[in-house]
């Protein structure tokens, strides 16, 4: 190939032809950010931490398969069957069993270590590979109500354990008020009117189109595949330039985009976002936070507890209410009469919480696609029957697809396999090549049914 032909189609020289217009330049550090000046989806990951563990048996799956039946605990999730995995058989390998503790549950479901921790957890090691303005957002709902031992109820870590010392237990936003206004820095508005996004009426004009002289002025001094490579080019910075447009214009879809609104206010002063009777709308207003702080591009990581491993948060029927029974009570469900419905019903109402998230990613599109599909969520929990403590046959639900990595819809059998594969397997699933997170010394990588159709 003649190297002048060759040094025409550079990007330098791409985007000095078609910057000479001047309406183009607000898309040239989004251009110059895109690999191989392409328009590749981000990726996100999120961390769903619901505590005191399951009753098993109400939990799982008893088959695998396309075809599995969610028992009760599980059931909001068929919902949104299509877009998960449902794990049976992942072990925390910590070594403990039955009479297991909260804490080791707790300390090693991000960091994948089982005794002190090594390594920062995988939700601040993605915000490190993945930088954004926020690295890691960290969302709680009651997540300090009646905690006394920090790390007693520890998940996510910002720091690993110097010697003979403690992690840096990263820190944990309960107000949904406050979390929203450090991104956006204001207070949040409710659905109706799409915060502005600030693009002018000029870019709702394709700027392709508008350039189209240089461009052809361009393919003219190329070869056959030069012009080819030209195409594909252009065609990424036409699907970039329609994904910005249908920003500046919220009529052009009728799904959830970048909006910095939330559907509901936060009707209570931040010093009752721990109460139980707010449990649910913090539940609400967190996600909400969450997947508009996504979808505006403020972070690719989040984190977000639904109170803690030994929560006082009291329920009711199936939900969070004033004057009930504390989530950590019943979840030693063989100690009461009816124990194992009522916590059986306690989980269900957090798996419907899950399920809800989903949902809402899956209502944000990005181009073809939509933010759940280009994302992974995990809901994972410190027990596994929170009756009798330990860590067999956790209660793991994968979601989202991280960009076709993984192929959902199915509960697989992950016998052999413990949660720290399947750590990696999101790690992977994000575009890393990690072949092992935390201090087990296994080398066997991803779980491989979680990538087979």
């Amino acid at each position: 190939m003649n190297k002048a032909i060759k040094n025409e189609i550079t990007r330098r020289n791409l985007l000095r032809y078609l910057s000479n217009s001047a309406v183009f330049l607000p898309f040239m550090r989004t251009l110059m950010e895109t690999q191989a000046f392409g328009d590749v989806a981000k990726k996100r990951a999120v961390f769903y931490f619901y505590p005191c563990g399951t009753v098993p048996k109400t939990f799982h799956s008893s088959t695998t398969g396309s075809s599995f039946i969610f028992p009760a605990s599980t059931k909001p999730l068929a919902a949104v069957q299509s877009d998960l995995i449902m794990l049976n058989n992942v072990i925390y390998d910590t070594g403990g069993g039955v009479g297991s503790r909260h804490q080791q549950g707790n300390n090693y479901g991000l960091s994948g270590c089982e005794g002190e921790i090594s390594n920062v957890s995988i939700d601040t090691y993605l915000g490190q590979k993945f930088p954004a303005q926020i690295p890691v957002l960290r969302l709680g709902v009651a997540h300090y109500s009646s905690s006394t031992d920090t790390m007693h109820n520890a998940v996510s870590f910002s720091g690993a354990a110097p010697s003979g010392g403690l992690p840096s237990v990263a820190a944990i936003e309960d107000s949904p008020a406050k979390a929203f206004a450090a991104l956006f820095g204001s207070a949040p508005t409710t659905t109706g009117t799409p915060a502005p996004t600030g693009l002018s009426s000029a870019l709702k004009k394709s700027l392709l189109d508008a350039n189209l002289e240089q461009i052809k002025g361009l393919q003219s001094k190329l070869g056959t595949i030069e012009q080819a490579k030209l195409d594909l080019h252009l065609s990424s910075v036409r699907e970039l330039e329609r994904r910005i447009q249908a920003l500046s214009d919220p009529a052009a879809t009728s799904n959830a985009q970048c909006t910095k609104t939330l559907s509901k206010k936060q009707s209570f002063p931040d010093s009752d976002v721990g109460k139980s009777e707010n449990f649910d709308l913090v539940t609400d207003l967190q996600t909400e936070v969450a997947i508009q702080a996504m979808a505006c591009g403020m972070t690719n990581v989040v984190f977000l507890t639904m109170s803690h491993g030994t929560s006082g948060v009291t329920f009711k029927n199936g939900k969070p209410a004033a004057g009930g029974i504390s989530l950590h009570e019943t979840s030693h469900y063989g100690r009461a009469t009816n124990g194992e419905a009522i916590h059986t019903a306690n989980q269900a109402y957090m798996m419907g919480k899950f399920a809800q998230f989903i949902q809402g990613m899956g209502a944000v599109k990005e181009g073809d696609k939509s933010l759940l599909y280009n994302s992974s969520l995990l809901a994972f929990s410190e027990i596994s029957d929170g009756d009798n403590h330990n860590y067999a046959n956790m209660g793991l639900v994968l979601a989202g697809q991280a960009g076709g990595f993984f192929k959902t819809g199915r509960c697989i059998d992950g016998n052999g396999y413990t949660h720290n594969n399947l750590l990696v397997s999101i790690l992977q699933g994000m575009g890393l090549q990690d072949t092992k997170f935390g201090n087990k010394n296994n080398e066997k990588g991803i779980i491989p049914a979680l990538t087979k159709a």
